[in-house]
């Protein structure tokens, strides 16, 4: 066995053999925290969930009537979005550190591809309910 870069017979009081070396036993990794980003999505996707359910009285017609106002799916997109960019980030930090440059340029790609989507979206969007909405009010 190797100890501090040295041969050994057996392992001293308090170590532990791993592989072909003497590993200490006070020294304890972290816990490992398997699909932290389907789990952050899987919390934002319940936040959206409860939101809806969440009604606000109106008068509708002279009547009182429980509605939502959350626009659902706008809700889920921002909240995905944002699990995507921590997404590509950590890919592309990980990457790097791990000298995987093929890598660091498909997760700037990817990253570049997302804020045109949103931008996109975003644009899409704005253009399909506030101009209306204006519009109507002239």
């Amino acid at each position: 066995m190797l100890l501090n870069g040295a041969c050994a017979a057996a392992c001293p009081l308090g170590f532990e053999i791993s592989g072909s070396g003497c590993v200490n036993k006070a020294l304890t990794d972290l816990g490992v925290l398997y699909f932290p980003f389907i789990i952050m999505a899987a919390i934002f996707t319940a936040i959206v969930l409860f939101g809806k359910c969440k009604k606000k009285g109106q008068l509708v017609h002279g009547k009182s009537k429980m509605i939502s106002l959350q626009n659902t799916l706008t809700s889920e997109l921002v909240f995905i979005a944002f699990t995507q960019i921590l997404c590509n980030i950590a890919l592309f930090i990980l990457a790097f550190a791990f000298k995987f440059y093929l890598l660091c340029v498909i997760s700037l790609i990817a990253f570049g591809i997302n804020i045109i989507i949103s931008l996109l979206y975003q644009s899409i969007f704005w253009r399909n309910t506030i101009n209306p909405i204006c519009k109507r009010k002239k």
